[in-house]
């Protein structure tokens, strides 16, 4: 992957620090705005009500694997109005493709917050979905410090298992929010991503499963997902604390963690717990949702939850191997698709019916059986 404007920051920032932007577009979305130093690069672009191009503002490049600029901005338009974040979301990146579609992308976009608009290069965030949500690790890889966060849904890492291990420690200044759908077919990439990280504590992470299939979530998450990383901006100290924020944020969290108690989802319960004392120690007072914490780590039925969802992996891992890898691979190659009623047999679909292998298993087949079966 060609590195994208790595060593432009130092030359443009100043230039960037005197000229601000246009502030008639602050409040409402732009939806087509034409790179200066590439016009054929455009995006769509979200200002604050509250931008003033006198200070420096977080900037979010969100990077849609269709080139849906104004779809990525629609995203995160509330969570930014209420966090203060510029917007840029790309009409030209792409999924499943070369890298130089969405190098120039992200070049441009990089040269747009450094000479254009009032950015704080210091807290410079990549959102992705599916295949862009693997570029954006690598894009912050090569970006180094500018880059305080990447949002990511639909998909993992983009490395090899060795590499894996090796670009994540060299991550470690970053914050990383992901997710999948509950059917997503990546759904168990990310959570073995999820894993991953939770053995790097040096690299804080948060990870959402919202209802539904291969997409990005709804502005909901995506809110939650800005609205995180500006707890984890000031717990590093790239921007002041801000105490009624905390509270907000605390407060939903807790009461988050609490519906899912009570709604006996005991594993969700005690990560949300275990998450709200790892994002806000320093920030607020987590006595109570530490007690929580360890409280249901020590119980029963925390280790039943624990068990049942390593047999749903172990058992997916092994559908996916003898079952599923083995139908698509004749697929691929088949001239003609199989019947419904053949792929039905195949993929063993009665008996998952009957039974509970996982929820990322049923996404699957349904997904392909509605795509290539009908």
């Amino acid at each position: 992957m060609r590195i994208p404007l790595a060593v432009a920051w130092v030359a443009s920032v100043a230039g960037a620090q005197t000229r601000g932007a246009d502030t008639l577009s602050a409040g409402r979305i732009v939806p087509v705005i034409a790179s200066r130093s590439d016009a054929t690069e455009r995006y769509a672009l979200y200002l604050p009500t509250r931008y003033d191009p006198s200070r420096r503002w977080p900037a979010l490049l969100v990077m849609d694997p269709g080139g849906r600029g104004l779809r990525g901005v629609q995203l995160f338009q509330e969570a930014a109005e209420r966090d203060g974040y510029v917007v840029l979301s790309s009409y030209n990146t792409v999924s499943d493709s070369t890298e130089d579609p969405n190098d120039a992308a992200v070049n441009a976009m990089l040269q747009e917050i450094q000479t254009r608009y009032a950015v704080d290069v210091r807290r410079v965030y990549l959102a992705g979905f599916s295949g862009t949500a693997r570029l954006a690790w690598g894009f912050a890889a090569q970006l180094g410090n500018h880059v305080a966060g990447v949002i990511g849904f639909g998909a993992g890492l983009p490395w090899s298992k060795l590499e894996n291990a090796i670009q994540l420690h060299r991550l470690s200044s970053l914050a990383f929010f992901g997710g999948a759908g509950t059917v997503d077919f990546n759904y168990d990439e990310v959570t073995t991503l999820d894993g991953w990280l939770d053995s790097l504590p040096s690299i804080p992470h948060r990870v959402a499963f919202y209802p539904g299939p291969h997409r990005w979530p709804p502005p909901l998450i995506c809110g939650q997902a800005l609205d995180w990383m500006q707890v984890q901006a000031m717990r590093a100290g790239l921007t002041p604390v801000n105490d009624s924020t905390v509270r907000a944020l605390y407060d939903a969290r807790s009461t988050a963690a609490r519906a899912a108690m009570d709604s006996g989802d005991v594993y969700t319960a005690w990560r949300d717990y275990r998450g709200i004392v790892a994002d806000f120690t320093g920030l607020h007072d987590v006595t109570a949702a530490s007690a929580e914490a360890t409280r249901l780590a020590r119980s029963a039925d925390l280790r039943r939850a624990v068990d049942r969802r390593q047999r749903l992996r172990d058992a997916f891992a092994e559908y996916r191997e003898g079952v599923l890898s083995p139908y698509l691979d004749r697929l691929y190659h088949d001239r003609h698709a199989p019947t419904t009623a053949a792929s039905l047999r195949e993929l063993r679909v009665p008996s998952l019916q009957r039974g509970d292998l996982s929820t990322s298993a049923n996404g699957v087949i349904l997904l392909f059986l509605s795509v290539c079966c009908s």
